[in-house]
This record gives structure tokens, C-alpha cells and sequence, in this order.
């Protein structure tokens, strides 16, 4: 099974709860009322952006190496199913 890591930043929403948002895939944003919800909404974000870059035939990004941002996890995403149709 192909995995795909792409760092992900997050932050706390104006409105309250988490934001976050990928600097690889600038489409790519969530949030939820919790840090928690928030990684969780994160990683499910993730594997629709890159299932949607594959269906469109858009190339995947590299990941990044280095990112000025304080609240970076890295967020992997396996697409189980998908994998095979990722290039």
C-alpha cells in the first residue's frame, strides 16, 4: 500500500474550535470544534484532496521539507482502495 505524508498546520479558528489547512495542497482545509475533531476531519480532508487530484488526472505535490508555521504534525493519509490508482 502507497502512503502519501504531507505536513498539516493548524490553528485556532477566530470562531473558536481548530483550523487546518495544508501547504502542499492549498485546496485542502478543514476544521473542528477540537483539536482532536480536527486531526481527524484533517486526515479524512487529506484523502479526498488526493483522491480528487487522481480522479482529474492532476498530479500529486511533493511534500514539504520545511515550513515557517508552529503547529505542524505530520499527517499521513493511506488510501486503502485508492492506492492503486494513485500514481
Amino acid at each position: 500500500m502507497k502512503q502519501y505524508f504531507y505536513p498539516a498546520s493548524f490553528y485556532t479558528a477566530e470562531e473558536g474550535g481548530s483550523c487546518v489547512s495544508f501547504p502542499d495542497l492549498p485546496e485542502c482545509l478543514t476544521k473542528g470544534d477540537s483539536m482532536n475533531e480536527a486531526y481527524k476531519m484533517a486526515a479524512e480532508a487529506l484523502g479526498l484532496a488526493l483522491t480528487d487530484r487522481n480522479l482529474n488526472q492532476e498530479p500529486l505535490p511533493g511534500s514539504s521539507r520545511s515550513i515557517d508555521h508552529q503547529n505542524i504534525l505530520p499527517l499521513n493519509s493511506c488510501l486503502n482502495g485508492q492506492s492503486k490508482k494513485l500514481k
